[in-house]
């Protein structure tokens, strides 16, 4: 058992723990792992708070007491039948930031922060939430996330403190940027700036508890996460795609904000500002569902086969609104239909005539010409 073993504090990552671990502890964190835990795998070179190995889950259970089962709880697959249905330890997941890993480092800013949560802890933390990109405001503070250290513009790889010979810092030194030594919880908090409040009490509620049913404000008859964050998800890639621009001059214009431009970069790796612009506006739409919704996808002439070209399966609560107020594809009538309004016709000793089919098919004289001419073909 390790002489120091820091409790894990609420909704800290494991990576957080796990570092805070080591130096409590006086070790480097290459010496903690492999020399006094045991664990002689790779580590810091791969998301662990995605995926974990095993081995090293049931060498920190035996060296500090804490259950498998809080361990796993600190780990991004608590958020599993909340925003994914299960998390895979490669590729992209809809909602959750990539770290962009590098040997060592980080490329993106896969990694949040409030400044005034590490200016507040007594010892500084990381938090689970501040891995999800829909986190773009502080659940505690509702001022903005930041992604990047405020001097230099690097990720936040707190890590890196611990990585090198002879480098065991205080943990206190997790507030400071380990690029330039910047204190991350003096930088200036910002808040959003939308003139419309009941959209920010909807962008505070839907971050501040993910998996306390905070969309029942806005969408009823949604009996889990899961569907809503999926259909939650395709809207903001509407409002970010090559339809956005046009979708957002129905609304933007009148609420005194900015038209965003499209953005071929997908919503998880966008910077935390343009992804609270997205969100705000996704919220807006989403109120008083579904009449603002198909009202604005109307006025830009919107259609259900324009969303149905995302990727991604869209959510029933999402597509019976798009199949009952934009689907706006024109019904094909079979020749089986025909043949069996001509038969209705003979046998109630009516001429099939072009007139005649009008009402009973539905169709403009056109089209019913045309159908009338196929049906004579078959005679």
């Amino acid at each position: 058992m390790l002489p120091m073993h820091p409790q894990p504090r609420q909704d800290e990552l494991l990576s957080s723990w796990l570092v805070r671990l080591a130096f409590s502890n006086r070790f480097p964190l290459h010496t903690f792992c492999s020399g006094v835990l045991g664990f002689k795998g790779p580590i810091w070179n791969r998301d662990i708070d995605r995926h974990q190995p095993d081995h090293l889950l049931t060498l920190l259970c035996q060296e500090t007491g804490q259950p498998i089962q809080a361990l796993m709880d600190m780990t991004l697959a608590r958020y599993e039948s909340t925003f994914f249905q299960e998390l895979s330890s490669q590729g992209v997941i809809a909602w959750l930031l990539p770290l962009g890993i590098f040997h060592r480092t980080h490329r993106l800013a896969g990694l949040q922060y409030c400044p005034l949560c590490l200016k507040e802890d007594p010892l500084p933390y990381y938090r689970l939430r501040w891995r999800i990109a829909l986190a773009v405001v502080c659940r505690h503070h509702g001022c903005v996330m930041e992604g990047l250290c405020p001097q230099c513009k690097a990720p936040i790889i707190f890590h890196r403190h611990g990585v090198g010979r002879e480098k065991a810092p205080h943990v206190s030194q997790l507030r400071l940027c380990h690029a330039c030594g910047a204190d991350l919880g003096l930088a200036t908090p910002r808040y959003p700036n939308w003139s419309d409040e009941s959209t920010v009490r909807h962008l505070t509620a839907l971050t501040s508890n993910f998996e306390a049913c905070p969309w029942s404000g806005l969408v009823e008859g949604v009996p889990c996460a899961v569907p809503f964050f999926g259909g939650m998800h395709q809207i903001l890639c509407l409002l970010n795609g090559r339809y956005g621009q046009r979708l957002q001059r129905t609304f933007c214009p009148a609420l005194g904000v900015d038209v965003l431009p499209p953005s071929r970069t997908y919503f998880e790796r966008q910077d935390v500002d343009r992804r609270l612009e997205l969100v705000l506006r996704a919220c807006w739409l989403l109120q008083e569902w579904p009449e603002r919704f198909v009202h604005c996808c109307r006025a830009m002439g919107m259609s259900r086969s324009r969303v149905s070209e995302l990727p991604g399966a869209l959510p029933y609560w999402l597509d019976m609104v798009l199949l009952n107020y934009l689907d706006l594809r024109t019904y094909i009538v079979s020749e089986r239909e025909v043949s069996e309004a001509a038969d209705y016709l003979i046998a109630h000793g009516r001429e099939v005539t072009l007139d005649a089919l009008m009402p009973l098919l539905g169709q403009q004289r056109d089209a019913t010409r045309r159908l009338f001419k196929q049906w004579v073909s078959l005679q």
